[in-house]
């Protein structure tokens, strides 16, 4: 009698042991493989972190496949992406004002253009609209196709950013507008000589896919042989 017991306890504890695991794995493979299953708080960050560096990649990656250059003689270039529109424009002197030769590249959603600007002033005008105002310098860096040329970013009082290709040996240690306004003439001063600027217009956000392809197209700049 007792060996009876003892066999059904062991039969009962087997039983039991094995429903245990078949449920635990049934619940495993309902949590696992449930199709229904939805994880909003994961899926949606990892989906904006997705779009943000694909949006960065593609703005840093976009190929700058079009070339276009002046056609005053001084051979000065700048390459900008076939997504980006071309615009050129040729003026002859005037009394106040020498002869131009302006190409602009404007972004797909034409907030942002860069301009490869040559001419031949009568005489030199300050860009800057208070020549004493100070500004700060955020970026410096040489630009590799062109000698003593480089990308500059800098703020003015007021917070706009501006960036341009300028002279580096014409940068003083003086933080005022006038002094980079000189400087971002790429040939000189003089009255009579070419003047080469390429430049673009005020940024709020640095970080813009825009701003990023604009660097690019200023720091592209290189002479044509």
């Amino acid at each position: 009698m007792g060996k009876k017991k003892k066999q059904l306890s062991r039969k009962r504890l087997v039983i039991i042991i094995a429903a245990t695991l078949l449920a635990a794995g049934l619940i495993f493979s309902i949590s696992y493989f449930n199709p229904f299953k939805l994880d909003f708080g994961n899926k949606k960050s990892d989906t904006g972190a997705s779009s943000a560096n694909m949006t960065k990649v593609a703005a840093n990656d976009l190929d700058l496949s079009e070339t276009v250059s002046d056609e005053s003689g001084t051979k000065f270039a700048i390459k900008y992406p076939k997504s980006w529109t071309l615009s050129h424009e040729k003026t002859a002197a005037t009394d106040e004002m020498g002869a131009s030769d302006i190409s602009v590249v404007t972004s797909p959603d034409k907030t942002t253009s860069v301009l490869l600007s040559v001419m031949r002033p009568a005489g030199v005008q300050n860009p800057c609209k208070d020549a004493a105002k100070e500004i700060k310098v955020v970026e410096k860096s040489e630009i590799d196709g062109v000698s003593g040329l480089g990308f500059i970013q800098y703020n003015e009082a007021d917070s706009n950013t501006y960036i341009g290709a300028y002279r580096l040996d014409a940068l003083k240690d003086k933080k005022d507008c006038s002094t980079y306004g000189d400087s971002r003439y790429l040939l000189g001063s003089g009255s009579g000589q070419p003047i080469v600027t390429v430049q673009t217009n005020a940024y709020n956000d640095v970080k813009s896919d825009n701003y990023i392809v604009a660097k690019r197209i200023i720091m592209s700049l290189f002479k044509k042989d």
